[in-house]
């Protein structure tokens, strides 16, 4: 499923949640650095988890954390504030006017000027 990462510095989009979780850093996550969305516009859940993992040789354990994204609440209403935090971003880095699209336009329109987030 592709997900919507809203940053200080701008969206992100990624083809699915794997490679979204991959690219964030789990300090930026627990430092609320992101908001992430489906692509309706409904709030997923980002949470860090930590596994403990064996050092080479068995040599004590090693905790390796990582990004998890959850799945979007069917019963939340669209986000206004990522429909706005994308309007924004359109108007001033690619001079769009997407002022009253839907959030599918809007992210057919970010997905059109920059692509997936590799």
């Amino acid at each position: 499923m592709a997900v919507l990462i809203l940053a200080d510095d701008g969206p992100m989009l990624f083809e699915t949640d794997e490679q979204a979780a991959s690219y964030l850093e789990p300090i930026d996550v627990r430092n609320g650095e992101y908001r992430a969305f489906d692509l309706e516009g409904k709030s997923r859940a980002l949470v860090v988890t930590t596994t403990k993992k064996r050092r080479l040789l068995g040599l004590g354990e090693l905790a390796v954390d990582s990004v998890q994204i959850g799945e979007a609440d069917p019963t939340t209403p669209p986000s206004l504030p990522a429909a706005e935090a994308l309007v924004r971003y359109l108007s001033r880095v690619h001079g769009l006017d997407a002022r009253d699209p839907s959030f599918s336009h809007l992210i057919d329109l970010l997905r059109a000027a920059e692509g997936f987030t590799r």
